[in-house]
């Protein structure tokens, strides 16, 4: 019986053509709980992935393989701090997939970030706000959410920053403390650079939604295989 789990990310790329020449590499459980260990790896020794292994392929093409190994040889897959630069303005919360758990646990961060900064204005996107709203540790009514349009299901990184910084004015360069997952971290941090939108503190949760929707984020497998591949 064949448990091989199939991770398709050749549909993520609009211009390849139907034909392109692909690129499929292997990983077995063992890797999949080292991450460090296996980006290591699969750096220095790429081709020992091509070589059918474990439960999982990967399945991608040959552009997106170059893509991901640039990706990962940058090294900045992955935030999990910032250094501290003063005082919030704002705290910025991003969320991480549909699911709650994973979406708890940054509202959790937010929260102790919201009882150390009081004065701070409250931003989380929906479903960080959605998680906050039993929380007696905050005042609800200074929580200015961030929300999808009514006629869509999903919204991106940016679009959630640009919807943050339009509160604040187009000119303005607001401070803020990020809340975000970790491997969506650095993303984040980039955005919000070319945004004019100021990160002088963080705070981040190095966890994935196992059986979320969005498959890119269940772990850290599919999350590098999609964001290295753009």
């Amino acid at each position: 019986m064949n448990r091989t789990k199939l991770i398709d990310i050749v549909h993520f790329d609009t211009n390849a053509p139907a034909n392109a020449p692909r690129t499929t590499l292997w990983f077995d459980q063992r890797e999949l709980e080292n991450p460090q260990a296996t980006i290591a790896s699969l750096i220095a020794d790429p081709a020992t992935f091509g070589v059918v292994h474990g439960e999982y392929s990967a399945v991608m093409t040959r552009d997106q393989g170059l893509r991901l190994f640039e990706y990962l040889r940058k090294g900045n897959y992955r935030t999990d701090r910032v250094e501290t630069k003063g005082k919030p303005d704002a705290i910025l919360g991003l969320s991480f997939g549909d699911n709650p758990d994973v979406n708890e646990v940054l509202a959790e961060k937010f929260v102790g970030a919201a009882v150390q900064f009081p004065d701070a204005e409250m931003c989380p996107q929906w479903e960080l706000a959605r998680a906050l709203r039993w929380n007696s540790s905050i005042n609800k009514r200074r929580i200015h959410q961030i929300d999808r349009d009514c006629d869509r299901i999903y919204i991106t990184s940016l679009e959630v920053i640009d919807k943050f910084k339009r509160n604040f004015g187009a000119e303005a360069a607001p401070n803020v403390l990020l809340i975000a997952q970790a491997w969506h971290a650095p993303r984040c941090l980039d955005i919000c650079t070319k945004r004019q939108v100021h990160v002088v503190g963080g705070a981040f949760v190095d966890a994935f939604s196992p059986n979320d929707p969005q498959e890119w984020v269940r772990n850290w497998l599919t999350w590098v295989l999609k964001e290295g591949t753009k």
